[in-house]
């Protein structure tokens, strides 16, 4: 993924600038991909993360359907989540078990769990997500098109959010 260097900063994770040579993904270029994604939810880069995203959004969640209209909207989401797993006390949120389910080329279908983790690097629960990414031909960067949720790790966040 390609970070543009007016969105920069020296804290944000940085993936690799060298030039991409097609549609195609690989599972190093996934998995460096999310691991940022993770970095950046728990250092408050909630706007970073969601640049990363095509909009509207389809957030599938198990028993509802969640679009986020635009990057605002996401960010807003993002930065009550992150306030909600600190007072938690996640420390860590990180991509495990990243399997390519189908490919074409430009697009993949992800599965993955994100393990929220103690001081320890504990996991203390996981979400079973699903992505559909999507390489932008212009700059090459990957980008999320639609989110699945089948387990939540903290469902009490989402009916405590959406329930309101």
């Amino acid at each position: 993924m390609h970070l543009r260097s007016s969105q920069n900063t020296r804290s944000e994770p940085q993936l690799s600038r060298r030039r991409y040579t097609g549609l195609n993904m690989n599972s190093a270029e996934i998995r460096l991909f999310f691991t940022a994604l993770g970095e950046m939810f728990l250092k408050g880069q909630s706007k970073a993360l969601s640049d990363r995203c095509e909009y509207p959004l389809a957030v599938y969640l198990p028993d509802e359907l969640v679009v986020f209209r635009n990057t605002a909207h996401l960010t807003e989401y993002l930065d009550r989540f992150a306030g909600f797993l600190r007072e938690q006390n996640v420390q860590k949120v990180a991509p495990t078990d990243i399997v390519i389910l189908d490919a074409t080329p430009g697009r993949a279908l992800i599965s993955l769990r994100w393990a929220f983790m103690d001081r320890r690097d504990k996991p203390m629960r996981y979400s079973h997500v699903e992505y559909v990414l999507r390489r932008d031909q212009a700059l090459g960067d990957l980008r999320i098109e639609m989110v699945n949720y089948s387990v939540l790790g903290f469902p009490q966040f989402a009916e405590n959010l959406f329930s309101a």
